[in-house]
Parts: C-alpha cells; structure tokens; sequence
C-alpha cells in the first residue's frame, strides 16, 4: 500500500477503534486520543525506518532524487509479532486499567494512545501483506506475501477488508479479552 492507503486504513479503522476505548472507559478524550494514534501508527512502520532524501545519478548522469531509509524497508519495523503483542498488551490495560504481565502504572490516556498506535501498526502490516514483498512475522528472516499484486494497487478493497477486520475485533472484544487474559 501507498502511505494514502495506509492512512485511509486507519481513518476508517480508528472509529470502531476508538468505540472500544470508549466502552471501556466512558472517556471521550481517551476514545478519541485511540483513534487519531489509530491513523498516526497506521503509518508508523514506514516512518520510524527514518527516510531522507538523497541524489544519485541516472542513466544519462544526470541527478534524480531518490529515498534512502536508515533502516532496511519492511525489516525491524516491520515484524508482525511485535505490533500484535503491543496491541494486545495495550488492550488489557484499557480494559482492565491496569498491566496484567508486569507492573507498570500508566496514564489511562497512554494506555489508550499506545493501543491505538499499535493497532494502526497491524493494520499496516496486514495492508502489505497482499503485496509481493513479503512481512516479517516473528524475525527479519521470515515473513508472508500473498503476492495478490504490486504495492499501490487494491487499496480500496485492501481498506474495506481492514474495516471488516476491524469491526470483527470491535463485535468480538469480550472474546477476544478472555482468550488475552487467560495468558495472565
């Protein structure tokens, strides 16, 4: 996906996102914080590789700018099983209030900006899964790709199938909660 879809994504995810907080809490402000960090980290895994502007030389020798990134594209930011685990993590803690593995004591709204965050980062990660490139899931060596067709193509459908995916975590929360705290 193009950062547009990947923003879309979050947009229309970061809604139903921010209804859970909301149901649990009763904060509005917390709702809302999940949401926008919904759209913020639906974005996140490309960014936090740190691209910046370089030049180089084309075939007639003349400069062409190019995107360099510090780290490898789709490598250490990209590694499904990390996102997943914080969006987990971060899920108990705004349904309980509190960690349920070890003991830290945030604010509620932090708790909520993380699960959003975390959450927009899975659904980056499932938006480039239909691509050729392939996801690490667990270490930068392995990895999924759907190879359905080329970064930039299906965006909308890809959007629609996160939505549903999305609005399947928001029916099945209570499953979802006791299946994550029988972990603890």
């Amino acid at each position: 996906m193009t950062g547009t879809g990947h923003t879309l994504s979050g947009l229309v995810s970061g809604l139903p996102l921010g209804y859970v907080v909301y149901a649990s809490s009763g904060s509005l402000v917390a709702s809302l914080v999940a949401a926008a960090c919904c759209i913020l980290g639906s974005t996140a895994p490309d960014w936090l590789e740190i691209p910046y502007s370089a030049s180089k030389k084309n075939a007639k020798g003349e400069d062409v700018a190019i995107t360099k990134r510090i780290l490898k594209h789709r490598g250490l930011t990209h590694i499904l099983s990390v996102w997943v685990l914080v969006t987990l993590w971060s899920f108990l803690y705004v349904r309980d209030g509190y960690s349920s593995f070890f003991s830290i004591d945030l604010p509620y709204l932090l708790a909520s900006a993380i699960f959003g965050f975390s959450y927009g980062g899975v659904l980056h990660l499932l938006g480039d899964i239909p691509n050729r490139q392939r996801i690490p899931i667990f270490t930068t060596y392995d990895g999924i790709a759907l190879g359905l067709w080329e970064s930039g193509k299906g965006e909308r459908f890809t959007s629609v199938m996160l939505l549903i995916f999305t609005a399947s975590f928001f029916i099945y929360q209570d499953e979802i909660y006791g299946w994550v705290k029988g972990f603890t």
